[in-house]
């Protein structure tokens, strides 16, 4: 009571808090000694003694307001372990408030919970002394067990909860794509995050709700990670829509009328007064008002739907009806041509004759955006000849179910028989499916918009909704699929197909529908159960290749070129194994003997580099221990051969000073290291320094702007040719590291400097006119001074995202373009391990001498010219094997023996259609993420036998 009577409390108010979740009763004498308490200005401590004695029964409700003044008013506990103590306290109230059970895992439908980040709540339970749940493997919000040790001793306290990096960058407080629940981020109680934000501050909130949701048969309670993210924009008195858009999280389970009354309420209107529109097509014919008793999951709303907020005007009329009117007379009064009606169709059928086909559907479909899914799927079907034969001849038209309550109504079997027609009857090489597209989105919303597709997702909704449209059938019965019980898989298999013809009968369902059967057997006790479903598309999985193909350049001591190489590479493995196959391709037998030193007797150990390249530059450095699966398809992966050797290195005793500014020797002090005379040095005796840092290496040429007259420099550094990389001392002299560089690019030079430096007499007068546009400016500065002995200069620059243009020691505000690595000295330069270093050619050197296509040159191995070999394709019967293999069955309880670590299940074709679609499953998901396998199927045109994969009949 002592650390917090100088609270201003409103004791009142303390039964009705119901955020905690608290109920706090103290008589009035308590209250009433508690505000005397609070008028002394420094209270003896008998008082509190006496307050304790007199009142000792109501000790559970002091306990009660210390609680609730460190959850709820922010009064941090003093020790870690009272943390652990009330949010404990405040977690067994949750418990009694929304108990958590096997059906309802999260609590009851509408439960909230806040969302927080799992390394976050880790390193907090780590610090309250929960070392059993740190572990990744377990998800238990419980903290029932502690540590003995004092959890102060254990780690530090955690810092502020970083909630933003699971959300996305902009919008509402939307998590990313691919956040999982126990991996990413733990949710708490809404009371306990209060409690550890008040404590730690930091956030934001993040709310989330229960929710109960309907999947087929089934309706369960889950946790409503994602909501519905709904642009919502609003209209003006004309029922134009207004640019500005607000987007707002809603639950997939809310009514369309539950966010017509939170909108509503923001903007202070009456609910009567406001409705929604489907804004989510672009042509306002398909734009309509939603249903406010719909769910939105049942009005089909997606993720980032746009919607549109209407307000009616003070008469009570709606502008967005009144500008739909305006437009529908603007549109009749426009059209010339009419199209004819369904009805007319149907009355006309029997008299008109099959359109004259003009070709034979080789028709291209123009791209509408992102619609390859969609012409791959419609040419498949426009070249199935049955079907074509079907709505060529226009039977569809007898065929059409007007009254089905699961199509729709006929639209989508006429509108794709109005583009058979046309594409068979038209005389262009390609046509636009404009009008099919817009039917389609009219029925199916998914496909609205420019994003794209699946196309087998959209070749099941075409053959389902075609075959409701063409079902014979207007009453489907209800049917019970039975089970074997004695029966042969010949006679079940009858009954299961029986059973679906009474619910489906369409010429779609004659040509694409089989049936499989799936077998389900238990190893203990030989439990067998077999049914026979029919299906119109065989999902194929693709049996995953363990090995993985890699382009790499290679670059080898003494080369002047890459050599390109392909190898095959297990891909569970690391770079190590990815070294050991280049290794083995012998690359050096395939280059020129003249690029070679093979002058030296003994020959350096071999030390291998491996780094990705962008732009003429190395973008990162990989340790030889990362795992392939890291490495991206499309980086571009070069490979170094270094050496790991000793190299007498002779110091001197005097130092100099860089050229460059104050503020830049400040920061750059450790870039040249003057070093003590010693007695070696007195004796001019040379000290072995053991070679161990990467260092990579970059060629940049001056490119002089056209108009240096706004303001800016008169020339930009341009990175071109291939970098490279050395592994070199830590300190190194200036001398050695430009004849080391020298060795190198020396050999993309066509004639000697001295011959340059001879016709230009040593000086840069000569070629003053190289640029008339740069005569103001210093020479010096554009093509750094007088050509030295090497024809360039090596600067210190920023690698990797800093693109090789900034001083990797100075402050950009200084505009340094590198600081310049001295040649004439012996001084040590100080270097790093991953530092980037430029060379900067003379301008004169650049243009005279140097063959900028050999800086760039790359070779092709032998083994690059067998790709195709290298990437062999997956043969059809593979994906089939794979699909009717069996597999273990986890999770699921055999009805007999109740085991659930002995079931099995297979599948098998029973009856083929006469059509068989084919999807290959090329998407493996986890629990983080999914990845495509790109194998090559070869998929034969001509004498599929799927006799082996069909299974054997008695008859």
């Amino acid at each position: 009571t002592n650390n917090y009577k100088g609270m201003n409390i409103n004791y009142e108010s303390l039964e009705t808090i119901e955020s905690l979740e608290l109920r706090i009763f103290l008589p009035n004498t308590i209250r009433e000694a508690l505000e005397v308490i609070e008028r002394i200005e420094d209270p003896p401590l008998h008082i509190y003694k006496d307050l304790i004695i007199q009142f000792n029964s109501y000790l559970p409700g002091l306990r009660d307001l210390s609680l609730l003044a460190s959850c709820h008013f922010g009064v941090k506990p003093s020790e870690p372990l009272l943390e652990k103590e009330y949010i404990m306290e405040l977690m067994v109230r949750r418990q009694f408030t929304a108990p958590q059970t096997r059906a309802q895992p999260n609590g009851p439908i509408g439960t909230e919970w806040c969302v927080i980040v799992r390394h976050w709540i880790n390193h907090w339970k780590l610090y309250v002394g929960q070392k059993r749940l740190i572990n990744n493997n377990d998800s238990s919000n419980n903290l029932s067990t502690s540590s003995s040790n004092s959890p102060s001793n254990l780690t530090n306290p955690p810092g502020e909860i970083d909630n933003w990096s699971v959300l996305k960058k902009t919008g509402p407080k939307q998590l990313l794509q691919g956040i999982v629940l126990n991996h990413h981020i733990e949710v708490v109680a809404p009371n306990v995050y209060t409690a550890l934000q008040m404590w730690y501050s930091g956030g934001p909130r993040i709310q989330r709700k229960v929710i109960l949701t309907k999947r087929s048969t089934l309706t369960t309670s889950e946790l409503e990670l994602f909501p519905l993210c709904l642009k919502i924009c609003s209209c003006d008195h004309l029922g134009k829509a207004r640019d500005t858009e607000r987007e707002v999280l809603f639950s997939r389970m809310s009514t369309v009328q539950d966010v017509i009354n939170e909108l509503s309420e923001a903007r202070r209107l009456e609910s009567t007064r406001v409705r929604l529109w489907n804004y989510a097509m672009t042509s306002w014919k398909d734009q309509f008002v939603l249903s406010p008793s719909l769910s939105l999951e049942e009005a089909n709303l997606q993720d980032g739907q746009s919607l549109l907020l209407e307000v009616s005007l003070p008469d009570g009329t709606w502008p967005r009806s009144q500008l739909h009117a305006r437009l529908d007379d603007e549109e009749k009064s426009k059209q010339t041509i009419k199209r004819v009606s369904i009805e007319d169709d149907i009355n006309d059928s029997k008299e008109i004759n099959p359109p004259k086909r003009l070709n034979d559907g080789k028709v291209g479909l123009d791209n509408l955006g992102n619609t390859c899914y969609l012409n791959s799927s419609l040419q498949a079907l426009i070249h199935t000849k049955p079907l074509v034969d079907y709505f060529i001849h226009k039977q569809h038209l007898h065929d059409v179910n007007y009254y089905s309550k699961h199509g729709f109504n006929g639209r989508l079997a006429l509108s794709f028989g109005r583009l058979i027609e046309e594409l068979y009857s038209s005389s262009k090489k390609s046509m636009s499916p404009r009008l099919f597209v817009n039917d389609l989105i009219t029925l199916h919303s998914q496909f609205s918009g420019n994003q794209q597709h699946d196309a087998q997702e959209l070749l099941a909704v075409l053959l389902d909704g075609l075959s409701e449209d063409l079902n014979l059938v207007d009453e489907k019965p209800y049917t019970t699929q039975p089970d074997s019980d004695g029966r042969s898989d010949e006679v079940l298999a009858d009954i299961w197909w029986d059973n679906h013809l009474q619910r489906d009968l369409s010429l779609i369902q004659a040509l694409f529908m089989g049936q499989f059967k799936s077998l389900m057997t238990c190893d203990h006790c030989e439990y067998v159960s077999a049914r026979f479903e029919p299906f119109n598309i065989l999902a194929l999985p693709l049996p995953e290749d363990q090995l993985r193909v890699f382009t790499v350049h290679v670059v080898h001591l003494g080369s002047a070129h890459a050599v390109l190489a392909m190898v095959r590479v297990d891909k569970r493995s690391d770079l190590y194994a990815l070294v050991d196959a280049i290794s083995k391709l012998q690359l050096n037998q395939n280059i020129e003997s003249d690029l070679t030193d093979q002058s030296t007797t003994t020959k350096p150990s071999n030390k291998y580099v491996v780094v990705e390249v962008i732009n003429s530059r190395v973008n990162a450095l990989f340790s030889l221990e990362r795992k392939l699966e890291m490495i991206r398809d499309g980086e571009n992966v070069f490979l170094y051969e270094t050496t790991e050797f000793h190299r007498g290195l002779q110091r001197g005793n005097k130092s100099i000073q860089l050229p460059i500014s104050d503020q830049q020797i400040n920061r750059s002090k450790d870039l040249i290291i003057p070093t003590t005379p010693t007695e070696n040095d007195a004796n001019d005796e040379k000290t072995e320094i053991t070679i161990g840092n990467r260092v990579s290496f970059v060629q940049r040429r001056v490119r002089f702007r056209s108009d240096p007259s706004q303001g800016t420099e008169a020339f930009v550094h341009d990175l071109f040719g291939l970098p490279f990389v050395e592994v070199i001392p830590s300190r190194v002299t200036g001398r050695y590291l430009y004849d080391l560089i020298n060795e190198r690019v020396g050999r993309y030079l066509k004639a000697s400097i001295s011959s340059l430096l001879e016709h230009y007499e040593g000086n840069l007068s000569s070629i003053s006119n190289y640029k008339s546009e740069i005569c103001s400016y210093s020479t010096d500065d554009l093509v750094a001074g007088p050509i030295n002995r090497v024809g360039f200069v090596l600067r210190l620059v920023v690698g990797g995202v800093g693109h090789c243009m900034g001083c990797a020691r100075c402050s950009w505000l200084t505009g340094c373009q590198g600081c310049l690595l001295p040649d004439d000295t012996d001084l040590d330069i100080s270097l790093r391990d991953g530092e980037t270093i430029a060379i900067d050619w003379h301008v004169a050197v650049f243009e005279e001498l140097l063959d900028s296509n050999s800086a760039s040159d790359v070779k092709k191995h032998s083994s690059f010219n067998s790709k195709i070999n290298l990437e062999n394709s997956t043969p059809l019967r593979r994906c089939l094997d794979k699909f009717t293999e069996d597999e273990p069955l986890e999770g699921v309880v055999c009805p007999k023996c109740k085991r659930d670590d002995k079931l099995r299940k297979s599948f098998a074709i029973w009856r083929c259609p006469p059509v068989l679609v084919v999807q290959l499953k090329r998407f493996q998901f986890d629990n983080t993420s999914r990845r495509k396998l790109n194998n090559r199927v070869d998929f034969p045109i001509d004498g599929l036998d799927l006799s082996p994969y069909i299974v054997p009949r008695n008859d």
